[in-house]
């Protein structure tokens, strides 16, 4: 009976604190107790004359400015040669970004490709997709990039398992009859934690190196060791997403031209340049003959 009647004076004595502590904090506009778990992010965003949040605006113009020193400060090259490898295997249909992985590497790579030619206007890019443990060309290497994003959504089809070093294969083909003053370029959207390979990916690996081609990973699930080793042996870049404002950051690292290395060869490229001449002597037009 002492003991009950002690614990009913402890609990009294400890709603009374809390309660002494709830209306100080209330007074002194710090909220309740149980509201000490919770951010108020509302009660911390600046805004400038413009309606624009001032810490954001502050990461932007210090990213934007880190951007411009990287690009004073190392040489790069003009003419970029990049085949962009998606896996279209059964791991894209995952539901961890929404409303699929599937969907939203569509929207992050459609506005890649666009600003990727924006900043390249004499660059070339590729398609090339693996599932079912094969690899299959989607597109060539080419400067428009209305055909990359309708050829890349009319396949969606996602099935099997995917195979990295199949992939390379394909892209390496290609990559290696290109003249050696532009740069080769390999960029890899892996989504799986598997991949199908038919021999050693490590003897790929080193023919990529040799050839001078650079292989950069984006990967959608855990880090892999087979995405890390083939990265830093091409001089690659390799990252994992952690979502997808992540994602988009990550992809779009590789709009700017990449450094080039002491094994590229520099070498004048004939330029040619239509000019508009007129005549005062009537002439048939060139698609006449076309349509005789």
């Amino acid at each position: 009976k002492s003991f009950v009647g002690k614990y009913k004076l402890t609990v009294s004595k400890m709603r009374e604190e809390e309660e002494d502590e709830n209306a100080t904090r209330y007074q002194s506009g710090a909220g309740y107790t149980w509201e000490k778990k919770y951010e108020r992010s509302w009660d911390v965003i600046q805004e400038d004359e413009n309606g624009l949040r001032v810490d954001i605006d502050d990461q932007l113009r210090k990213r934007r400015k880190k951007q411009e020193t990287e690009i004073r400060a190392i040489r790069r090259g003009m003419n970029r040669h990049l085949y962009i490898i998606i896996d279209y295997s059964k791991s894209m249909g995952d539901i961890d970004m929404k409303p699929n992985r599937l969907a939203v590497t569509f929207n992050v790579l459609e506005n890649f490709i666009r600003e990727y030619f924006d900043q390249n206007p004499i660059s070339q890019l590729g398609i090339i997709v693996t599932r079912n443990s094969r690899a299959e060309k989607l597109t060539e290497l080419s400067g428009n990039p209305s055909r990359h994003i309708t050829a890349m959504r009319n396949s969606i089809a996602t099935e099997g398992e995917p195979s990295i070093q199949n992939a390379l294969e394909v892209a390496k083909g290609s990559l290696c009859l290109l003249p050696k003053y532009g740069s080769r370029e390999i960029l890899i959207i892996f989504s799986s934690l598997t991949t199908c390979d038919p021999g050693d990916i490590y003897v790929t690996i080193e023919s990529l190196k040799k050839e001078n081609i650079r292989v950069s990973v984006v990967g959608l699930s855990a880090e892999l060791r087979v995405c890390r080793a083939l990265a830093d042996h091409t001089s690659g870049m390799y990252n994992v997403v952690m979502g997808e404002e992540h994602y988009k950051e990550v992809v779009f690292q590789h709009t700017h031209p990449p450094p080039t290395t002491s094994r590229c060869e520099a070498a004048l490229v004939l330029m040619g340049f239509p000019q508009q001449i007129t005549s005062a002597i009537p002439s048939l037009c060139a698609w006449y003959f076309y349509f005789k």
